[in-house]
């Protein structure tokens, strides 16, 4: 349209003063003649705009992964406990705004392949659905990663739920006072929990209870 609209002014703008030459019969005769005429029908109007809506969400997807990575290789989950859980809900934001961007444009996938089955050019609906199955597959990967750091900031929220944060008192309370009375003393009550810490400890069934927040950062990094 920008170009249509060059062409039409360079045509009928003053010319540069030149020396005087007799017209020419075609010079004077009427107006100016089309060119070209650029037709929109619905179907590329419709075509175009679930195209660049689907390449946007995309390509936001695209930026969002860059953050995503910068973010996972900071230090602030082994940090202050304000600069951990800003990270982690960093990260949280992070993994929502791809998912939202994803379905939106897995939505404008879903109307370019319906698109592509009422083109009446077999050649057009072949490349419409290709150019739709592409940029399916683009989403979809962004969704598996996605998927993936929702685990890992699920992990990081039920590790600071389950972290032993005063294991020393615990221990008191469970062994008793004096660990060296143990087993020589009475057995009490307090026997079936130093089972359940020997056995947790042994068949590491508490994957929270031996993690630091180095092991997490090194989790971020990988």
């Amino acid at each position: 349209m920008l170009a249509l609209i060059l062409a039409i002014t360079a045509a009928t703008a003053s010319p540069a003063p030149s020396p005087a030459v007799s017209p020419s019969p075609s010079a004077s005769a009427g107006p100016l003649k089309t060119i070209v005429t650029v037709r929109s029908t619905t179907f590329c109007e419709q075509m175009a705009t679930h195209l660049n809506s689907a390449i946007t969400s995309a390509v936001t997807n695209d930026q969002t992964l860059g953050t995503t990575i910068l973010t996972l290789r900071s230090n602030d989950l082994a940090g202050s406990d304000l600069s951990r859980q800003h990270e982690i809900h960093r990260l949280q934001d992070l993994a929502d705004g791809i998912y939202r961007n994803y379905r939106s444009g897995l939505g404008e996938v879903g109307r370019l392949r319906a698109l592509a089955k009422s083109a009446q050019d077999a050649d057009e609906k072949v490349q419409l659905k290709a150019a739709a199955d592409a940029l399916g597959g683009v989403l979809y990967r962004q969704h598996l990663l996605q998927r993936d750091l929702d685990g890992f900031v699920a992990y990081l929220y039920a590790a600071d739920m389950q972290a032993d944060t005063n294991r020393d008192t615990l221990t008191r309370e469970f062994i008793g006072n004096d660990e060296a009375d143990y087993p020589y003393g009475p057995r009490t009550r307090t026997e079936p929990y130093l089972n359940i810490l020997q056995t947790m400890a042994q068949e590491s069934v508490h994957p929270y209870m031996y993690r630091t927040p180095d092991t997490d950062v090194a989790l971020a990094v990988n």
